[in-house]
């Protein structure tokens, strides 16, 4: 058809433009099918080392092992081959693909592959060896497919290139004159290079502020102690403090100008930590850093460690965390599935898995990045932790990551953790008990000295006691100054009365008796059966009922003051009550009983 209707020059334009078409898809199928595998690896001075596949993926090795460190997504499978000898082939894993290099796959031969498997091993093994890297180069069908269109319209091309008329361009006359194509070229010219700078620097700004850190610490809490200096690195922009109105005051005079702060009233739980900071944190793009609780003793160098962690591997979320061999976990254990991704922190007692040597415990801090972080808080329920973030960030199939508190601090002999102190040994944590006697409305010098001399015959040697500060004079010269008294003013009813207790008990490992002030006077030998049967029920929380009202609790500590900063304000009495403490510990599914009996 072609031949009947078009002249010879017409035809060989169709068949050189043609060719050129296909000339460029050819381009395109030999470069998709086109495949290579490279593999580099780099000993860091930390005793690790960077294997990149691909230039992709990171993971971690550690020296002198052909065994997968915890942290990776990577393994090596050994492979008997026909002259019965054993080879290690690499399989990567990622969110999307096992990345295997397979003999079937690649086209790669038994004796291609076993010159990387012996400086593989060679490099894992032998600590003199600082780098490694090889490359698999291979096509597939359709990039062979490509190469052979790409000779084929190379040639059509060619033998039509002579024949192709020329094109024409017509000048456009204005007037008399012609246009200056010279000027309108140099003229766009400009353009594109103004454009560019301005994008460039656009980049550049945004590259710089995507590199900022903002610091957030939960001052309302009063047992965390706030030291703003670690936080300190290079690209720390701000910290905030977030406290409640009567705090700023004090604060102030502590520290000044050095940190910003965040008014927020009725604040209880670290949960309400990044929507008490929406407006701090609005439009600000790069990191940001909240300390939930009491963290372990870290350098500003090992805060800044785990920051550049966290931005060197590309993470949404990463978790300071601590390692213990204990058997049980009261509280923070880090839970991964199959995949070793993790899911989320646990806010119950768990028990190390058979096939672990150790387990990772949240040490309360993270690392986020601020892309996700407004969608991912309004994700959390009313009244939780800021550690179930974790799991929000899980489901949306983040990248979180995990951060030992003492990685990189070969003067640390132990790790840096409380896991010992939570979990001290099951015989101190039945025998100890504290004991909270609430008098901050109801003050009765006899009934007060009655219950302390109670306490001290039931073989409770700590006790502390909440009273008005009118009355703490009183107290002191009536039991001396041995007991610890906390005061308070305008009481705000004994759940605000036990909050505020928690700071003293802080460290204290084992059961707390609370003896509200609707509590009758009781004999040692009660309040001792009491204790006894909380922990013989291995319950979080007892609780006796008299006359409708709860009158006597024994909590373990490790949800004492997790339990009591959930308390939320009630609308009609503008009260915390502390009986709120037995459906909080229900709701998060731990055990709450009542206990029958005389008291």
């Amino acid at each position: 058809m072609i031949n009947l209707f078009l002249d010879s020059q017409k035809r060989a334009a169709v068949f050189f433009y043609t060719s050129l078409v296909v000339f460029i898809i050819s381009v395109f199928m030999i470069a998709g099918g086109f495949n290579r595998y490279s593999i580099n690896g780099i000993k860091k001075d930390n005793g690790r080392v960077e294997i990149t596949f691909s230039d992709n993926f990171l993971y971690m090795f550690p020296y002198n092992s052909k065994t997968v460190a915890p942290v990776t997504n990577i393994r090596l499978v050994t492979k008997m081959e026909k002259d019965s000898t054993e080879t290690s082939q690499i399989v990567f894993f990622t969110t999307t693909y096992d990345h295997r290099i397979k003999y079937e796959d690649t086209g790669i031969t038994y004796e291609d592959m076993k010159p990387l498997n012996e400086q593989l091993n060679d490099f894992l093994e032998n600590r003199e060896l600082r780098d490694f890297g090889d490359s698999f180069y291979f096509m597939k069908f359709y990039g062979l497919l490509g190469l052979i269109l790409l000779v084929g319209s190379a040639y059509f091309a060619t033998a039509n290139f002579r024949n192709v008329p020329p094109i024409k361009i017509p000048w456009k006359k204005i007037g008399s004159g012609s246009v200056d194509i010279s000027k309108k070229i140099a003229k766009a010219a400009q353009k594109v290079k103004e454009k560019s700078k301005e994008k460039s620097e656009a980049k550049e700004l945004q590259d710089t502020r995507e590199r900022l850190l903002r610091v957030i610490i939960p001052a309302f809490d009063a047992n965390i102690v706030i030291k703003p200096d670690i936080f300190k690195t290079p690209d720390t922009q701000k910290t905030a403090l977030i406290c409640e109105s009567r705090q700023i005051k004090d604060l102030q005079s502590r520290f000044g100008n050095e940190v910003e702060y965040i008014t927020a009233n009725g604040i209880k739980t670290s949960g309400e930590i990044i929507s008490a900071a929406s407006a701090w944190l609005q439009g600000f793009n790069g990191y940001v850093m909240i300390q939930t609780g009491i963290m372990p003793e870290l350098s500003a160098a090992q805060i800044g460690s785990m920051y550049a962690s966290h931005k060197d591997n590309y993470s949404e979320c990463t978790i300071l965390t601590s390692v213990t061999e204990d058997e049980v976990i009261p509280y923070g254990k880090i839970i991964r599935n199959v995949a070793n991704r993790v899911v989320k922190i646990s806010e119950s007692k768990e028990r190390k898995d058979d096939n672990e040597q150790s387990s990772e415990v949240y040490e309360e801090l993270l690392c986020l990045s601020t892309k996700k972080i407004l969608q991912m808080a309004e994700k959390l329920e009313p009244g939780t932790e800021l550690a179930r973030i974790v799991e929000a960030y899980s489901k949306s199939k983040s990248n979180i990551t995990t951060f030992q508190a003492v990685s990189g601090s070969p003067a640390a002999k132990t790790p840096v953790t409380r896991t010992a102190a939570r979990t001290a040994s099951p015989e101190s944590e039945v025998r100890n008990t504290a004991a909270v006697i609430l008098s901050s409305v109801s003050f009765s010098p006899a009934r007060l000295k009655n219950l302390y001399d109670t306490v001290r015959s039931a073989g409770i040697k700590k006790a502390c006691i909440v009273v008005d500060s009118s009355n703490l004079d009183i107290c002191r010269e009536l039991l001396g100054e041995e007991i610890e008294y906390i005061a308070t003013e305008n009481s705000l009813g004994d759940g605000d009365d036990a909050f505020k207790s928690a700071g003293s008990l802080l460290g204290f490992k084992g059961n707390i008796a609370v003896i509200t002030e609707e509590c009758p006077e009781i004999k040692d030998i009660e309040l001792k059966k009491f204790i006894s049967v909380h922990e013989d029920e291995d319950n979080a929380c007892s609780y006796k009922v008299s006359a409708g009202r709860n009158i006597l609790y024994c909590v373990r500590s490790e949800y004492y003051s997790y339990s009591v900063k959930k308390i939320s304000r009630n609308d009609d009495t503008k009260k915390y009550q502390l009986s709120d403490i037995i459906d909080i510990l229900r709701n998060d599914r731990k055990r709450v009983g009542e206990i029958n009996g005389e008291v």
